[in-house]
């Protein structure tokens, strides 16, 4: 049974299939490892990453330590942008994350 990563409570699948790692009913699953941050995964070195399961409860209750992101098109560029934003979705401008194009730029002008 696959459990939720903060508090242990069962969750079940919000899919037919009897699989919650996929699709939990009732909380969100998030895949990691892909990045250099961590010691315990990497999977660039070793090609392991890893899932976790967070049920809603858990998620609410901890609302303050979540960073809320938008996802948008730019229409000027036509290109897909994240907006750092409130929990209802209000964008906040001086948290504006840059775009992939722009995060390219940044670092061909820091060379």
């Amino acid at each position: 049974m696959a459990k939720c990563f903060k508090c242990g409570k069962d969750m079940r699948s919000a899919m037919r299939s009897d699989d919650p790692w996929e699709m939990p009913s009732g909380g969100l699953n998030f895949d990691g490892g892909d990045s250099f941050g961590s010691r315990l995964y990497d999977a660039l070195m070793d090609g392991i990453m890893v899932r976790l399961l967070i049920c809603d409860t858990c998620l609410e209750e901890n609302v303050d330590r979540l960073q809320h992101i938008k996802h948008g098109v730019d229409h000027l560029k036509s290109t897909g942008v994240k907006y750092i934003c409130d929990r209802n979705g209000n964008e906040i401008p001086e948290q504006l994350e840059l775009s992939f194009e722009e995060k390219k730029d940044e670092r061909k002008e820091s060379r």
